[in-house]
């Protein structure tokens, strides 16, 4: 068996004209560019944070031919000490996928940031 890494699914999931629009106004397409922007994000991630959890919470899925629509909530939480929270975001989530050679395979991202307070600092958990 193959040892498969987070990237390699990425891969194998984002479509080559795969779109993009974060919390924060960019948009990034095509596949390369957002396997590079997560790879990025997930060095900063492992760089500050001592242990990090995401968690996505599904709330709707509608399928129409070979197209699907997911929309949920992802929350955010990390910390720079195991078992100290210290950092959360929330956003809403939605998610285009198209049905490819029997696979789905993810077409569009858009994300929206729940709290626009404080946007560029860490919100800790009250």
């Amino acid at each position: 068996t193959e040892n498969r890494t987070p990237m390699n699914v990425v891969d194998e999931l984002l479509l080559e004209d795969f779109v993009q629009c974060t919390s924060i106004g960019e948009i990034h397409i095509g596949k390369s560019p957002n396997i590079r922007f997560y790879s990025d994000a997930v060095a900063e991630v492992d760089r500050f944070f001592a242990w990090f959890k995401s968690e996505y919470r599904i709330e709707s899925v509608q399928i129409i031919g070979n197209t699907a629509a997911l929309s949920g909530n992802l929350a955010m939480s990390g910390g720079e000490e195991i078992g100290i929270v210290t950092y959360r975001r929330e956003f809403l989530e939605s998610l285009v996928f198209v049905k490819v050679d029997g696979k789905w395979r993810l077409a569009l991202e858009h994300s929206t940031r729940l709290s626009t307070e404080n946007f560029d600092a860490d919100l800790p958990i009250q």
